[in-house]
């Protein structure tokens, strides 16, 4: 038997024990509705006890947030039927939006809003009760906590901390691992490095999550938080510099660079060096003193060299310098964090401003999210309005379609036909136990033993978080269509009305996804491909004015806007790259375009903040230097963008080497970033001659 599969059956069995006793004490209790605290048991069920309880907590002040909004709402609005569903709708899509912007509490909204659905819909039916159902449903939802809580603790008490440890061991190695990629020139290179660099990216995201829960059961991870949090946030960014320098490293391979960097070889060792170093001390066995990492010499430029580069060039010599600098001031850094969190070597100083974030604007998955959201909550809503059915069925049918349109949003499910299938097998599934096996149990023993069957084997059917959609369709069907409370009741009518409940609820959703939701990817790729650029040469035109203009409030809105709007159409790039059809373009190619105008946009917002510090006009152009604000073929206008921010590189080296007192690191700062702006186009436009188009499109290209 495999680790993995002894796992599987280890926790599948761990779930269906806590699933039993669930019931037993809902049952001993006489709770309204065991089917939450049945349902919580299953959605809390994770591989350790800090995952859990993190989880079973975020789950807890969900339910206590959603409980207090539910009443609200019935407080306020509860006279008026279409005042209560639009405050709902609202409250719903800013939770969405909450839950999608946060990664460490998005779970507590998610909670919230199906806690405030259940209560607010319910009222509506049965406005006395509202407090009632508020109590009931925190109480079910504890008691699935604790249950689960106490059988993890009592019969396998696992911890994460060596799965963390092991995870902060492997980003070392995979650093190391990315940068020898770098040597040599042997066939199929790239795909590999790309390869290590997402598999790392995971590693990353993974740790990220992870670290929450293990403080949880862990004080050394609780104390020092801000530390591990840190040491990640820095491998991130390491991870990312070792893109950028692989790919300035490929635009610069025809170059002498020994000749352009004296002791380029000696300084690439020395990196390498302080790389092998970090591999070392994400090992198990490493010694203390690796914690000191050895002192690197900075790379030097010869001028004379430089001055025969085209500007191109010259703004990738300087990116050169700057991401050598970067990385070996992370390698340091992520060295001494790594070496005080796995080996306890003394706590490195941590800066208060290293640990704070920075502030995210919103994300096309957020608003494409909220968007299907609401549409989805307002076409069950007037679908029951229109048919107005009487009874608390309607109701369910309400209540259970924005659910589950939660749920898929949740859960990442974008296909409506497999949606559909997916609840039709576990509604049919439900129905075969509920005919065949549910009438034949004669007492309350033979009814746990069904439920401990069940639960095992849903659990075990379905152990991955990819799977969570699958595991969902199996789930609510078998817990809400059989309505197992203290008074057994066999209602095939009941079956019958709830299967088509579900099955009418999850058409809605998928028909709203398919309809509104799943346009043309190749063309309005296409399309925001071009307002991404346009976007950007109204960026570079902003940049360009003077000082008098750049210290209105007017104008600093605009740049915002404008900067916003350049990064939400290089995210909305970025995510629709991913869906493009194989017989479009080649993954690997949609991935380079993306990355570079993401790139594209960290230069032109490096190139501003740093614009920003400055009180002088160093980036005044005339206007025919600017690109076009509309208009003219998409290839010149992306010229006209390259040449504008060759000129203003030129102007910043002129303005280096004419002045004595400008403040030079931030000069050769800003010319790092319009070499970065004008790489990102060159490589955009070698990118974009291998996307296909439309033969007309092609020719204005």
């Amino acid at each position: 038997m495999t680790n993995e599969l002894s796992a599987r059956i280890h926790n599948a069995t761990e779930t269906a024990l806590a699933f039993v006793c669930t019931y037993m004490l809902a049952f001993y209790w006489h709770l309204d509705r065991p089917f939450w605290a049945g349902f919580t048991v299953f959605v809390v069920s994770l591989p350790s006890i800090g995952q859990s309880l993190q989880k079973g907590v975020l789950r807890m002040f969900g339910t206590f947030l959603g409980a207090a909004v539910g009443l609200i709402l019935l407080a306020l609005f509860a006279q008026d039927r279409f005042v209560t569903l639009a405050a709902l709708s609202v409250y719903v899509c800013l939770m969405m939006s909450l839950m999608l912007a946060s990664a460490s509490y998005g779970y507590v909204y998610f909670i919230s809003c199906i806690v405030t659905l259940v209560i607010v819909l319910m009222g509506i039916h049965q406005p006395q009760n509202g407090f009632y159902l508020s109590v009931y449903r925190a109480e079910e939802t504890l008691l699935g906590i604790g249950v689960y809580t106490a059988v993890t603790v009592i019969f396998s008490p696992r911890t994460s901390i060596r799965v963390l440890h092991g995870d902060m061991g492997r980003l070392m190695e995979g650093h190391k691992k990315l940068f020898d990629m770098n040597a040599g020139d042997e066939e199929g290179k790239m795909p590999r490095m790309y390869a290590q660099y997402v598999a790392m990216r995971d590693v990353v995201a993974t740790t990220e999550q992870l670290v929450p829960a293990v403080r949880l059961e862990n004080y050394q991870v609780y104390r020092y938080r801000d530390f591990w949090m840190r040491a990640i946030r820095c491998s991130a960014e390491l991870l990312e510099l070792q893109r950028k320098w692989t790919g300035t490293l490929v635009a610069m391979k025809d170059l002498d660079m020994a000749a352009l960097f004296p002791g380029f070889d000696s300084r690439i060792a020395e990196l390498g060096q302080l790389f092998g170093q970090l591999d070392a001390v994400g090992r198990e066995d490493a010694p203390v003193g690796s914690a000191n990492p050895e002192e690197v010499r900075p790379l030097d430029m010869d001028e004379t060299v430089f001055e025969q580069l085209g500007s191109t060039r010259k703004g990738l010599a300087f990116s050169v310098i700057q991401l050598y600098a970067e990385q070996c001031a992370l390698c340091r850094e992520l060295i001494g964090l790594a070496a005080f969190l796995l080996h306890g070597a003394p706590a490195p100083v941590l800066s208060r401003s290293e640990a704070s974030k920075d502030f995210a604007v919103i994300k096309p998955e957020q608003y494409a999210y909220m968007s299907q959201m609401f549409v989805i909550f307002w076409v069950a809503a007037l679908c029951w309005i229109l048919l107005n059915p009487p009874g608390l069925e309607s109701i369910a049918f309400l209540e259970m379609t924005i659910l589950l349109g939660m749920i898929g949003v949740m859960t990442g499910q974008d296909k409506p036909l497999a949606q559909v299938l997916t609840f039709g097998l576990g509604i049919l599934c439900t129905g075969v136990l509920y005919v065949f096996v549910y009438p034949v149990l004669g007492n309350l023993g033979e009814f746990l033993l069904l439920m401990g069957v069940t639960g095992f084997l849903i659990s075990f059917a379905f152990p991955r978080r990819d799977q969570n959609f699958a595991k969902q369709a199996f789930m609510l069907p078998w817990l809400s269509l059989g309505n197992f409370t203290n008074v057994p009741t066999y209602d095939f009518g009941q079956l019958l009305t709830g299967s088509y409940t579900l099955l009418f609820g999850i058409s809605i959703v998928s028909l709203v996804h398919y309809v509104f939701f799943m346009p043309n990817t190749e063309a309005l790729f296409l399309r925001k491909q071009r307002a991404f650029f346009l976007s950007s040469g109204k960026m570079l035109r902003h940049l360009r004015e003077c000082g008098a203009r750049r210290r209105s409030l007017t104008f600093r809105l605009r740049v915002l806007f404008r900067l916003h709007r350049t990064r939400f159409l290089a995210d909305e790039i970025a995510m629709l790259s991913q869906k493009l059809p194989v017989g479009f373009v080649k993954p690997e190619i949609a991935q380079v375009f993306s990355t570079e105008v993401r790139d594209m946009v960290a230069a032109m917002s490096g190139l501003y903040a740093r614009l920003r510090t400055m009180d002088r006009d160093v980036l005044c152009l005339p206007d025919d230097e600017l690109p076009p604000m509309s208009g003219g073929t998409l290839k010149g206008q992306l010229e006209s963008m390259q040449r504008a921010a060759r000129v203003m590189q030129e102007n910043l080296r002129a303005l280096v080497r004419s002045e004595g007192g400008v403040d030079r690191p931030a000069v050769q700062g800003m010319i790092v970033s319009c070499g970065g702006i004008m790489k990102a186009v060159s490589n955009t436009l070698d990118v974009m001659r291998s996307i296909p188009v439309e033969a007309d499109s092609r020719e204005r290209f």
